[in-house]
């Protein structure tokens, strides 16, 4: 599979938008279907693909359905993932579609921000992405390469091999900037904080480091490292982080999430690894919109115990 992407819809403008969405995440090779006759005159297999996006009325539920179905029944297109598009508050399809292992389900309208996070963790991080090393260093190679040199020597050797990531979450640049009537300012404190994060990671990189990053994410690889020493390095750059974005009267916290993931414990190679890392980062996205739905009930009860300790029966 070389990120080709299969999408299945018969509105020409929602594949539209939906490639446009595709296309901020990196190079892929989309191939839209707007019928099913289309799908018999695919030239490539669909095992080659990456990923297949299904809108569930292409055109029908019962049709898409048995579409889902054939491709899960067979042996060399049961692993292929898939994520299907629908209408809202329709909780019997939503079933049905699990039922059928669908790897993810999204409810129109499609927002980027969640379907490009579903993809991420689905298909494999494909180089949109600029790389940063230590000064001393020269990039000779790509990072395909250089990962794959650095993953045989610490399987070679016995060696662990540690990634951290540090990544902009969305529940907490909503909960800081959404509320925020100067849009345009928000958006600039977001940049100087990301770039504030760059610098501070250039500053800590050992010369055998390497990191790549793209407009959210932060990927360091830390060789002949193990868990314990990935949650030093993690600390050291968050604290250095934490420092410097105190000039936009901002913590780290405040945006961002930093996770460390280890060869071979938490995955064997750099797509496994990167699935770990983006499901602990998911992990914490549910966690802070959880903990954000506690902190309103919290104010509301407050709120409406507030009022009731003003009732005074004996006014009335």
């Amino acid at each position: 599979m070389d990120n080709k992407i299969l999408l299945l819809d018969n509105s020409e403008v929602d594949r539209e938008k939906m490639k446009y969405i595709i296309s901020e995440l990196g190079k892929f090779e989309i191939i839209d279907v707007a019928s099913f006759n289309e799908i018999n005159s695919i030239e490539v297999s669909l095992a080659c693909f990456s990923l297949i996006i299904i809108e569930i009325n292409f055109p029908t539920e019962k049709d898409s359905f048995s579409l889902i179905s054939a491709i899960r029944s067979n042996a060399e297109t049961k692993t292929v993932p898939i994520i299907v598009i629908a209408k809202p508050n329709n909780p019997q399809i939503k079933s049905l579609a699990l039922k059928y292992s669908v790897n993810d389900y999204i409810e129109k309208p499609v927002n980027p921000t969640r379907l490009q996070s579903s993809i991420r963790s689905l298909v494999r991080i494909e180089a949109k992405f600029k790389y940063i090393v230590n000064e001393t260093a020269k990039i000779i190679m790509s990072f395909e390469e250089y990962f794959a040199k650095e993953l045989y020597m610490a399987k070679r050797t016995k060696q662990h091999l540690s990634i951290v990531l540090i990544t902009l979450v969305k529940p907490k640049e909503e909960k800081l900037l959404g509320g925020s009537s100067n849009y345009i300012y928000s958006m600039q404190l977001k940049e100087k904080a990301y770039t504030t994060a760059i610098d501070k990671v250039k500053q800590s990189l050992r010369v055998t480091d390497y990191a790549i990053l793209n407009n959210k994410d932060i990927i360091i690889v830390l060789p002949n490292t193990n868990m314990a020493g990935a949650k030093v390095v993690d600390t050291k750059i968050t604290a250095k982080i934490d420092t410097s974005l105190c000039e936009f009267n901002l913590k780290f916290n405040d945006l961002f999430f930093s996770t460390t993931v280890t060869y071979p414990e938490e995955g064997s190679d750099f797509q496994s690894l990167m699935n770990a890392a983006i499901k602990k980062v998911s992990d914490k996205e549910m966690l802070e919109k959880f903990t954000n739905i506690l902190d309103n009930t919290k104010q509301n009860v407050s709120s409406s115990y507030t009022r009731y300790k003003k009732y005074d029966p004996r006014k009335y």
